[in-house]
């Protein structure tokens, strides 16, 4: 399981942090992305298009070197499940919009984005489920820990005699 979550944590920062420093890069354009979904007023719109690449460079960044991860996999899933919610309003709506997930040259929102967008919350939370778990079995024991024979464990430690015997 620990293998599992190193591969998805390696999968999710990367996109994460990808999809942050595109946006972080190109932020008018990403404002007027934000603009286009029209969910959001322009004060909303704004500190959204300000916040989002950051929160998703620092998420991201803490899933690629294992800090905070149970944190930073919440986060994901939360920015995933609205990115999915934000994707599906806009396609059902007929928006003809650009997603704006990668940077501003996208393809126009259709079923495979969404599907997507979907993946990725199934992802993050599946991450976020085996962290917890790996959690709770290191508080018992580690899940990678083998029982000790009975010998090593039931056994009272003898002092050394040094060759005196006891009388």
């Amino acid at each position: 399981m620990k293998h599992m979550l190193l591969v998805l944590r390696l999968v999710l920062g990367g996109m994460l942090l990808w999809a942050g420093l595109t946006k972080a890069r190109q932020p008018f354009e990403f404002l007027s992305t934000v603009y286009d979904y029209r969910l959001l007023g322009p004060s909303a719109g704004l500190v959204v298009a300000a916040a989002l690449p950051w929160l998703e460079m620092i998420a991201g960044c803490c899933l690629l070197t294992g800090v905070m991860v149970e944190g930073s996999l919440v986060v994901a899933t939360a920015l995933t499940a609205m990115f999915a919610m934000a994707i599906a309003s806009a396609w059902y709506r007929g928006l003809g919009i650009n997603c704006g997930c990668f940077g501003a040259k996208q393809d126009v929102i259709n079923g495979m984005n969404v599907l997507r967008s979907l993946g990725l919350v199934m992802a993050s939370l599946f991450g976020l489920v085996i962290a917890l778990r790996i959690r709770q079995f290191d508080a018992k024991g580690s899940l990678d820990s083998r029982p000790l024979r009975e010998t090593e464990t039931n056994r009272p430690k003898e002092s050394p005699s040094f060759g005196l015997s006891r009388a």
